[in-house]
């Protein structure tokens, strides 16, 4: 009875082992896994960045230039650099767009101007027509009061 519960034991021990062996060669798995999917995606946003800092360096007016680094990469370094150009004594795409936007607020500012005018001009030309308004009233007021003077002089003299 004794060979068993030893071979028993020892069986127990064996599987345990195994349990835990397979569960530590799953979680590696898994962590392996996980760092390539991490890869995946950062070689995937790198080259999506990559793509559109050329496109927008490459479709400039001015002419920058994209080029990747030619040379040896650094250790442990995944990606190879860009070599950005941009022509000397030419606009960044900062200032570019600053001037763009100084354009616009320009363009806008001469609107609002013109149209503050046009709206001047409309309240002299309202200011006018009540002035106008007001002297005809007055003329009327006046002739009125004539008509009520001569008939009370003609009322009187009867």
């Amino acid at each position: 009875m004794e060979t068993n519960i030893g071979q028993d034991v020892i069986d127990a021990q064996n599987a345990l082992g195994q349990a835990i062996v397979d569960a530590q060669n799953t979680n590696g798995q898994a962590i392996v896994d996980a760092r390539n999917a991490i890869s995946d995606q950062h070689n995937q946003m790198f080259k999506w960045l990559r793509t559109n800092v050329c496109a927008i360096y490459e479709s400039s007016a001015i002419g920058g230039v994209c080029a990747p680094f030619i040379g040896p990469l650094e250790e442990g370094q995944m990606n190879i650099p860009l070599e950005l150009y941009w022509p000397e004594g030419q606009l960044t795409l900062v200032e570019r767009l600053e001037g763009k936007i100084n354009a616009v607020e320009g363009k806008i500012d001469a609107k609002i101007d013109a149209k503050m005018n046009a709206a001047e001009g409309k309240i002299d030309g309202v200011e006018r027509k009540v002035a106008a308004v007001e002297a005809m009233m007055m003329h009327l007021v006046e002739q009125n009061m004539k008509l009520m003077h001569l008939m009370e002089h003609k009322a009187v003299g009867e």
